[in-house]
């Protein structure tokens, strides 16, 4: 059963992106599902004695050991623990904001928010007639206001193991998130009994170092709203008579393997279908009219194996705010789909919160015409 669990940072937080440059460190806004996964398992495999113990060519694994476990206490979340699923981590009531929403480029979110996933049209701000620009960043759920999360920078340098002195071109800085923010996710810890209010672990690089320290603050079973609905009152603004209409807005990042399709130039026709067999699959009824997307291309290190293994092969991941408009004939067949993926995410590595999804978002229904009249 899927947990909405909101975390306490009860210190400086880096989880880490892109490093553009090598002596500067900024922490990410948003926090991935993997990070917070190996925040667990990191938990548990401290109190583990076969945390070093080499099981599918890898160690530090949080596996089942059999009868070495004993009486662990972990022992039925080790048992269950590959079962799990991790979302990506944001601050409390935020979501990404679309590619397609627009904002007043003077005022910023303080003037209206308007979405153009349905309508094409002259963008001027309603209230000050003004210019509008791609909105960016996280926006909270509610009233649609930038979210901007503080950090916090610090100078630091290694030191010198046998001068003890400091080590020289050593200085680096970080850039973190500032402690006493509250974060957000959701997990299905499969009723082990892992999550519980108070649980500190520690997140994200240099925890030894006392950055990452977070607390569990509230634990509650996770509200779901019927897709179904959401896609009737979409279509109720937007939808025309002889088929229904959907928006899909990428909550997190997603790997959907399209980067195999880049040996060629392709036509607009042949990109959508590339995009529908990716999300829906080939045979789908489900159409795709639209992309709005941003592509990056990202590599990291596996820390459960040694040697020249350890650097991860580069993966093509698709950006969270991506949109995608889409319509397929009347009937539930479709929106059961729909439903389905928005359940389950879309793409590999969904147990890690990789390619979770929201089919017509309440943002998504900002749409233009409205907020002119």
């Amino acid at each position: 059963m899927k947990k909405r669990v909101k975390f306490s940072f009860e210190s400086n937080v880096i989880s880490c992106g892109v490093r553009l440059k090598p002596n500067f460190l900024k922490s990410v806004d948003v926090i991935s599902g993997a990070v917070l996964r190996a925040a667990f398992a990191n938990d548990i495999l401290l109190e583990c004695p076969f945390a070093e113990e080499v099981v599918d060519e890898k160690k530090f694994q949080v596996v089942s050991r059999g009868e070495k476990c004993g009486n662990c206490k972990n022992k039925n979340i080790c048992e269950k623990f590959s079962g799990m699923n991790f979302s990506f981590m944001y601050p409390e009531n935020s979501v990404p904001a679309p590619f397609t929403a627009r904002t007043c480029k003077g005022y910023g979110t303080a003037h209206s928010v308007m979405d153009t996933v349905m309508q094409n049209g002259r963008l001027i701000c309603p209230v000050c007639k003004g210019r509008m620009e791609s909105l960016k960043g996280l926006v909270n759920k509610t009233d649609y206001k930038s979210v901007r999360v503080p950090h916090s920078s610090s100078t630091h340098t290694a030191i010198d193991p046998n001068t003890r002195t400091a080590l020289d071109g050593s200085l680096f800085s970080i850039d973190a998130i500032k402690r006493g923010m509250v974060y957000e996710c959701e997990i299905d810890d499969c009723d082990t009994g892992m999550l519980y209010e108070g649980k500190v672990i520690y997140l994200g690089k240099y925890s030894s170092a006392g950055f990452g320290k977070i607390k569990i603050i509230s634990v509650e079973v996770a509200e779901e709203s019927s897709v179904k609905n959401r896609i009737d009152r979409f279509n109720e603004k937007f939808g025309g008579s002889d088929r229904k209409y959907a928006s899909v807005l990428f909550l997190s990042d997603a790997k959907l393997d399209i980067d195999k399709y880049a040996d060629e130039i392709r036509t607009t026709e042949e990109y959508r279908s590339i995009w529908k067999e990716v999300i829906f699959g080939k045979d789908s009824l489900i159409d795709v009219e639209q992309v709005i997307a941003q592509n990056y291309i990202y590599n990291g290190f596996d820390t459960s194996v040694d040697g020249e293994d350890r650097q991860r092969k580069s993966e093509f991941l698709t950006e969270k705010g991506t949109s995608v408009r889409v319509s397929f004939p009347a009937g539930r067949g479709s929106e059961d789909l729909l439903e389905q993926l928005e359940k389950n995410g879309i793409g590999r590595d969904t147990e890690c919160g990789y390619g979770r999804i929201a089919v017509c978002s309440d943002i998504h229904m900002l749409g233009i015409q409205e907020q002119e009249g």
